[in-house]
């Protein structure tokens, strides 16, 4: 079974920085209109210069040194709410999630009508499957920020999502849109949850939407792909997964939903060839490898078969239908040493 990758919060949490991540909006609008402070030397002698030196360094996937600009940023004004809150936020791209959760804390003491940090502080307990906390976060985000809560709207319908509550979660997606028509992520949102309820052409249309104000959003190709492939679509599907990849090829997901497509359709060398391309970008992709050996297996390519097997088995012990596999791929093999030994 294959994910459609989410726009979780502030766009994907797998790759938080690159694209709006986990500094998400809020740091972009920064980067446009802030950030220019930073390139010169009187800039970063303020507070103000620090943090958005902090923001410029974290925008390059330079954490630690970014993490040094928001201290001093906070050196200079213990009391900046931004500064808190940012460096919560690199803490949590970097998984030192109780260092994070304390800025975020910090921020909030400061000025608890302060709601970015409510809603990173949601978004933490999401990962730490809070989901009930991390509503309540979301809740207070949205109450605080009446111009423009459709982020934290967002946020909410993807923790619904993930308590399965499909129907509450469009709602929260669909405020988010009425708030900002224009908002990709809620549109390719929505569409992951209208896919998990089985609503695959209205999904189709979402992802279309997000499309259409983001030609180059490669998760909602992907998610579109996915959609067409559980409506047995697979040409179609596949030349959406071929521009999800055409616009980021270390899409790992996406080279494995592509080898799924190929698969259904018999052509296994095309399969292989895909699954190859996802376990050389994400060698822990556990379905990649299984359904290489799936394949290798009806091929006749036992010994194959079972090295995926056992990568899939190295990476998961407890996976019986690995096991199970691998024993099947094992006695075909034995079976066709043994007539070969007769015809001998």
């Amino acid at each position: 079974m294959h994910e459609a990758i989410p726009t979780k919060f502030f766009v994907r949490y797998a790759n938080y920085m690159n694209r709006v991540g986990c500094i998400r909006g809020k740091i972009i609008l920064v980067l446009i209109g802030v950030v220019a402070l930073c390139i010169s030397a009187l800039g970063q002698t303020t507070t103000k210069g620090w943090n958005s030196k902090g923001i410029d360094l974290a925008s390059e996937d330079k954490y630690d040194d970014a993490i040094q600009a928001f201290d001093k940023a906070i050196e200079l004004n213990s009391s900046y709410t931004d500064a808190w809150d940012y460096k919560g936020q690199v803490l949590l791209i970097q998984g030192k999630y109780n260092e994070a959760i304390k800025c975020f804390d910090r921020a909030i003491e400061l000025n608890s009508s302060y709601a970015p940090a409510w809603n990173d502080k949601g978004f933490f307990l999401y990962i730490q499957g809070k989901y009930g906390e991390a509503i309540k976060c979301f809740d207070k985000a949205i109450e605080l920020n009446r111009s423009s809560p459709e982020r934290a709207w967002n946020n909410k319908g993807i923790v619904l999502e993930a308590q399965g509550k499909y129907d509450e979660a469009i709602q929260a997606f669909g405020r988010a849109i009425e708030l900002n028509s224009s908002y990709t992520e809620a549109w390719n949102d929505k569409g992951a949850a209208q896919d998990d309820m089985g609503k695959y052409e209205e999904a189709i249309k979402s992802y279309d939407k997000a499309i259409e104000l983001n030609p180059l959003e490669e998760s909602a190709w992907n998610n579109k792909g996915e959609a067409l492939k559980k409506l047995s679509k697979y040409e179609e599907a596949i030349k959406a997964y071929d521009k999800a990849i055409e616009i980021d090829p270390q899409l790992a997901k996406t080279w494995s939903n592509k080898g799924d497509v190929l698969f259904s359709l018999s052509k296994y060398d095309e399969a292989i060839l895909a699954y190859d391309n996802a376990t050389e970008i994400d060698p822990q992709l556990v379905v990649a490898w299984n359904n290489k050996g799936t394949i290798f297996g009806l091929q006749g390519k036992y010994e194959e078969s079972i090295k995926s097997f056992d990568k899939v088995i190295q990476l998961m012990p407890d996976n019986a239908v690995a096991w199970n596999n691998k024993g099947v791929a094992l006695t075909w093999s034995h079976y066709r040493r043994q007539c070969s030994l007769r015809q001998g």
